[in-house]
């Protein structure tokens, strides 16, 4: 019994690693939030957090709440609303902040916000109300 137990609490991470992953998550975030209009594989960003990729994605969603790509497309969006109500198209809006094309910012736009960019863009920044 004492050799199963001591087998598998040796899986488990200890606490300065989870710290150390604690940061490794933040260096990733710092990245992403500076470098969003990129193409960064999951590869690359595993290099930056020095972790695994699969590592990486649990660390990430159990800190942030999304994996790496989704927070990536969280901090585009971001940038392209501040964009569209300074008036910029959408057209501009998706090429600056990395998406691959209108449509994508379009489909993008529309279920995290509720509305068209274009909607956005003139003035109707509220979520429908599913009526």
């Amino acid at each position: 019994m004492a050799q199963l137990i001591t087998r598998y609490a040796g899986d488990r991470p200890s606490v300065s690693t989870v710290r150390s992953a604690g940061r490794s998550i933040q260096l990733v975030r710092d990245f992403l939030d500076v470098h969003y209009a990129e193409s960064i594989s999951l590869k690359e960003l595993s290099r930056i957090a020095n972790l695994s990729p699969f590592y990486l994605i649990r660390a990430f969603r159990k800190q942030v709440g999304l994996p790496p790509h989704g927070y990536q497309n969280q901090v585009r969006l971001h940038h392209a609303r501040r964009l569209l109500a300074q008036g910029q198209s959408a057209a501009i809006a998706a090429q600056t902040t990395g998406f691959a094309d209108q449509s994508h910012l379009h489909r993008m736009f529309k279920k995290m916000t509720g509305v068209t960019p274009g909607q956005y863009r003139q003035g109707d920044r509220s979520k429908p109300s599913g009526n």
